[in-house]
């Protein structure tokens, strides 16, 4: 039996139709699940981009959802991160901010007092006055050099010039020139060295250790009780030297 090319052009026909239909419907699903893959792999970039433009506007509280574990959610992760540190220094620095405005403005209002009084001949013009006005300008000046200090750190511009030194004789020496300072008060100061006998030396910037140490001394006197008691201690570990200074303040 032979079939006719007229027999087989309706099959021909159907076929070519089943063809075309199947690939117009394949091209509409490859568009669709394109679509939907390329919102579902766009949605975290998408959300990271509008997270990242509120960052840059100053809402340092902005954070993007994760999900899944893939290299975006690790992205978003890194996000969170970077944003939380923003939002921790600036709130670090508008608490120093208001610190340093709560530390200037007693000693600049006993100095406007001071100055004031002299001018207006309540308060006599004075040794013992114009050097109270002295002691307020070396706060305020010690406090601009502290906050100078602070941008350089922050900065990366500290220098440190670090060499041999006898750290517990350091220490010795601080304390006794502060306990001077403390006498007025009735403050006792009290130490405790461990584990400087054989080798008291370390390798450290001495004048920056000397600075660090007296601001916490004179954190403690100012905070800690009238009559009370300020503790250093100072403990040689193998590999680690712990410096500790204890009062009896609220802190």
């Amino acid at each position: 039996y032979q079939v006719q090319v007229d027999e087989i052009s309706p099959f021909v026909t159907k076929l070519n139709n089943v063809v075309l239909y199947s690939g117009i419907v394949a091209a509409v699903l490859a568009i669709v699940l394109a679509i939907f893959l390329s919102n579902y792999l766009l949605k975290p970039v998408k959300a990271l981009t509008r997270a990242s433009g509120q960052l840059s506007s100053g809402d340092l509280s902005t954070r993007v959802k994760v999900k899944g574990n893939d290299e975006l959610t690790e992205l978003a992760n890194t996000f969170n991160q970077m944003a939380a540190s923003l939002e921790t220094a600036e709130e670090r620095k508008k608490a120093l901010t208001a610190d340093v405005a709560h530390e200037l403005r007693t000693p600049i209002a006993v100095q406007k007092a001071q100055l004031e009084g002299m001018l207006d001949g309540v308060i006599p013009v004075t040794n013992e006055n114009l050097q109270t006005a002295l002691h307020q300008t070396d706060f305020l000046s010690r406090m601009v050099d502290d906050l100078r200090l602070l941008a350089m750190a922050e900065a990366g511009e500290i220098q440190f010039d670090e060499r041999e030194t006898d750290l517990r004789r350091l220490i010795e020496q601080l304390i006794s020139q502060f306990s001077s300072q403390l006498s007025g008060d009735g403050t006792t100061l009290v130490t405790d060295f461990r584990g400087f006998e054989e080798n008291p030396s370390v390798y450290i910037d001495p004048d920056r250790f000397t600075q660090i140490l007296h601001n916490l001394l004179s954190n403690a006197q100012r905070y800690g009780k009238k009559g009370g008691v300020i503790s250093v201690f100072c403990v040689r570990e193998p590999s680690n030297v712990v410096i500790a200074v204890k009062d009896d303040g609220p802190g």
